[in-house]
This record gives C-alpha cells, sequence and structure tokens, in this order.
C-alpha cells in the first residue's frame, strides 16, 4: 500500500485534505448550454445545408475558448453521407471541425452528440457554429433540435441557416452546447452514461443493479436511470420510465423515498425498507409512520432534506441540513452513523449528493463542488465507466459499481451551482421593504393630516 502525505487547505473553515495530487477530476465549463426543444430543422440537398448558432459583436460568447460541442440530432427517412459538426464563416469555410458523424448513427428520436477537440478554439465574431450536411432529399434529411422560444443571449447569440443565401432565426436557439472540458484525469461522462446503458436488459425493460447483480430496482437505480438517460438516449429513458410506472400502477406502489427531493417530488425522509415486488424486481420504500431520519445523523439525508426544503422556500431548515451534511466530511468522505455501521467505510454516492445540494441550493463554499468531483473521478473503474459504492480513508476500493452511485455521479457532473445573487437565505421573520415603505408613506400622510388642523 502506498503512502501519500497530503496538503491540508481551507474552504471558508472547512479543513480539506485534497486527496490524491495526481487526481485532477473538474467540472466543465458550459459557456452555452441549450437542452429545451420546441421543434427541429432539416437539413438537405436543395434546402438547409447548413443551421448554427452566429456569433454577433455582442456575443456572451465572443472570446470564450472551448473544446466541446454538444447537438442534439435525429432524421427522417433515410438520409446517407456525412455531417460536419464545427464552426463557419459567413461564406460556408470551414474555420474548425469538431468532428463527423455518418447519418447511419442517427434515429428518428432525438439525441445528444458530443464532439471533442484537443486544445481549444476561442470564438470569434461572426462566427457560425453548428452542423452542416448537404446529402439527403425532402423524404430523407438530417434534423437538427432547436428553441423557438430564444433562451439564450436574446439577439446577440442566435441561430441562422443557409440555403442559397443566409436566413436569421433571431428568436430561435439551437440545442447546442459549448463548453470547455478540463484537460487531465478526469470523471468519464461518456464513460459512465455507456456504464448505465450496458446494464439495460431488454427483456425486462429496466437497468440490472450491476454486471454481476441481477436485481432490477425501480427506484432508485430506474429511476435514475430514466432521469440521466435523457440527456444521453431519450428513447431508452422513455421505455425505462414507462416501465416503471407498469409495476407501480399493476402493484400499487407509492414512490416513497428520500431521494424524491432530487426531482421535486414529496419527500419522505422515514426508514426505508427494501421490498421484493416480484422476481428480480425490487424497490426501497421509505415508511409512511414514525420519526424523520435525522440531518445530524445522516449526510445523505442531510443534503436530501436541504433540497427539499430549499424548494419549499423554508430557507433556515435547508441552511441548516446542509451544515450538518456539511460539517461530517472529514477530507475523504463523510462520517456519519452509516459510516460506523457499515465498517468505516465511506459512501460514495454521498459526495454526488454534496455537489447537487451545494448547487441547488448555493450554500456551498468556493471549491467545494470540485473536491467531490475529484473524489467521484477516483471512485470511477476506467474500464467500465461505472462508479465504485464505498471506499476506505486510504481511497482503495471496498465495493463493487452500481448504476445508482453512477447515475448520481452523472447528476452531479451536471449540476451547475446557483448564482450567488439568486442564492435565498432565511429573513429571520422581517417584513419585506416594501411593507416599510408603504408603512412610512401612511405614517407621514397622518403627520400631514394633523399638521392641517
Amino acid at each position: 500500500m502506498r503512502h501519500i502525505i497530503p496538503t491540508i487547505f481551507f474552504v471558508g473553515n472547512l479543513m480539506l485534505i485534497p486527496i490524491l495530487p495526481y487526481a485532477h477530476a473538474q467540472a466543465v465549463t458550459y459557456h452555452m448550454r441549450v437542452e429545451s426543444y420546441t421543434g427541429s430543422l432539416a437539413l438537405y440537398n436543395g434546402s438547409n445545408i447548413l443551421v448554427a448558432e452566429h456569433i454577433t459583436s455582442s456575443s456572451r460568447l465572443l472570446d470564450k475558448e472551448i473544446n466541446t460541442i454538444e447537438v442534439w440530432l435525429h432524421k427522417a427517412g433515410n438520409p446517407t453521407g456525412t455531417i460536419t459538426i464545427g464552426i463557419f464563416d459567413s461564406l460556408l469555410n470551414t474555420k474548425k471541425v469538431f468532428g463527423t458523424i455518418n447519418t447511419i448513427e442517427l434515429t428518428t428520436a432525438l439525441k445528444k452528440f458530443t464532439f471533442r477537440i484537443n486544445g481549444v478554439y476561442k470564438i470569434g465574431m461572426d462566427d457560425h457554429i453548428g452542423v452542416y450536411y448537404a446529402g439527403g432529399d425532402a423524404n430523407n434529411y438530417v434534423r437538427v433540435g432547436s428553441d423557438s422560444n430564444n433562451p439564450y443571449d436574446g439577439t446577440n447569440t442566435y441561430a441562422k441557416r443557409y440555403t442559397t443565401a443566409w436566413t436569421n432565426e433571431t428568436s430561435r436557439d439551437l440545442m447546442l452546447s459549448l463548453a470547455y472540458m478540463p484537460e487531465g484525469k478526469g470523471f468519464d461522462i461518456d464513460k459512465a452514461y455507456s456504464y448505465i446503458i450496458s446494464q439495460y436488459d431488454p427483456s425486462t425493460g429496466l437497468v440490472r443493479e450491476n454486471e454481476h447483480i441481477n436485481r432490477y430496482w425501480l427506484w432508485t437505480d430506474n429511476l435514475l436511470a430514466s432521469h440521466v438517460l435523457k440527456d444521453r438516449d431519450l428513447a431508452l429513458s422513455a421505455k425505462i420510465g414507462n416501465k416503471v410506472k407498469e409495476y407501480s400502477t399493476a402493484y400499487q406502489l407509492q414512490f416513497r423515498h428520500p431521494i424524491a427531493s432530487l426531482f421535486n417530488k414529496p419527500a419522505y425522509f422515514k426508514p426505508v425498507t427494501d421490498t421484493n415486488i416480484t422476481g428480480n424486481v425490487w424497490a426501497s420504500i421509505a415508511s409512511s409512520e414514525g420519526q424523520d431520519l435525522e440531518c445530524s445523523d445522516y449526510a445523505d439525508i442531510a443534503f436530501l432534506k436541504s433540497i427539499h426544503h430549499y424548494n419549499a422556500k423554508q430557507y433556515r431548515e435547508a441552511r441548516d441540513c446542509y451544515e450538518h451534511g456539511r460539517s461530517m466530511f472529514d477530507g475523504y468522505g463523510f462520517k456519519d452513523k452509516a459510516f460506523h455501521t457499515d465498517g468505516n467505510r465511506y459512501t460514495t454516492y454521498k459526495l454526488a449528493l454534496w455537489k447537487i445540494a451545494s448547487d441547488t441550493t448555493g450554500y456551498g463554499k468556493e471549491g467545494e463542488g470540485s473536491i467531490a468531483l475529484r473524489i467521484l473521478a477516483l471512485m470511477q473503474d476506467p474500464n467500465t465507466g461505472g462508479v465504485y459504492t464505498h471506499y476506505r480513508e486510504d481511497m482503495s476500493i471496498d465495493s463493487m459499481t452500481n448504476v445508482e452511485t453512477t447515475a448520481l455521479a452523472i447528476m452531479a457532473y451536471n449540476s451547475n451551482s446557483r448564482p450567488s445573487d439568486q442564492v435565498k437565505e432565511d429573513d429571520g421573520g422581517r417584513w419585506p421593504i416594501e411593507y416599510y415603505i408603504i408603512i412610512g408613506m401612511i405614517i407621514a400622510a397622518a403627520i400631514a393630516i394633523v399638521l392641517r388642523r
């Protein structure tokens, strides 16, 4: 066993120990991220051959450095040929190719495709970032997802399409994400998605716990898998989600679980029982009676309750639970009651919940999220992409990978922090400032009436 002496540093008043010097997991920086859909733009010979986001002189993207483009594509009929994703000038000259894909890879279902380059590209004025395809015909064509509600940057950055000349679509943005992926060893999100997809069993319509255990958990595994796959494979996400609903209806199951807070659904924080539904199908179901589990006892409960309270606008309780969870982090993982009863093993998914709760509430201190991602990256199997469920204080693995932990790691990786000016805190019962203004006006009016007498 190797022994590494860590360097201690601080975030706020919390002592943190960088886990290993070769761990470099960092969050992706998204400069643009549009994943909402209202309709698609068609690409084929004789119609549009290029659709792109146009960078104006006032674009928020100007001078941003990117190495990753994510775009949502599907098809109609059976187009043939190659699609190019990259950056073009106004004359359709290619400035930078981020990747190509054969039309055979597309299906009729909308799906996200990711393209990366070595190094970075600095976005310039009058760049056109998008998708080029000049094959097919009116019955066989490529479709690019878009949102006609202008979700990004107003008319400073907007969609354009080229047939024989450019047409501006100033109220539309492509379903396009432009990002910088830090280089070095990090969390491999593509392999994580592939791991979850590889656990899908068509005979049951569900994902199994892992490659060694043929047990199918409706929740949390399959609910989480359905949720995260919306960003990668919409059709498979829907299949899994529909199968969970089928079992819930057939066996009259109520979704009672703390994890419901991640979906802004009614959450139950009472003890959970693993319940066999039928055959190899199981569900973890919280009791409807008894006392709630305490934020001060379990880190996962603390972070899930923090999210629950924040969504319910109970900001004081949200802050209290977040701080309870955060205080259990010892520089390696969370030492809560479960740590001691589980043979002094750290539970990996609690790191993911920490990152998600920090981003959702905005209560995390600078650097906390990157620490969680660093450790999550260490817990990822480099071959399968799955994330191990438990580890020891020396960072040695003491578990198997599973779908639940991997899905939560993906959610943590994709989570975006709340801007500081949008963080809500309890006001201590004080009235809004508008109330004081109104009261002041009433008092002033009353004084004026008295003086006139």
